[in-house]
């Protein structure tokens, strides 16, 4: 194996963690020593057991209402330059 590829495995520039969040006291710590070491940066992912219940709608994906983000952001900006 060459030494650059060697050291990419030694040293990874992205770390994936992917927990069921029960054990975060053991990896993160661990996950952040490693990401320091290799001047990397860490991916927390939520996974979850194949047995373990997702809330949806019927068509199987969250919602999502883009009209509603705009309301809500047009309403920040009315805020910030209302007269105090």
């Amino acid at each position: 194996m060459s030494d650059a590829v060697q050291n990419r495995w030694a040293q990874p520039s992205v770390i994936l963690v992917a927990t069921d969040l029960s054990d975060l006291d053991r990896l993160i710590p661990f996950a952040l020593q490693q990401a320091q070491q290799s001047d990397g940066r860490i991916i927390l992912l939520h996974v979850l057991g194949s047995g373990a219940g997702v809330a949806a709608d019927a068509a199987g994906l969250p919602s999502y209402d883009p009209g509603g983000v705009l309301r809500c952001r047009a309403a920040r900006a009315c805020r910030r330059h209302a007269p105090v």
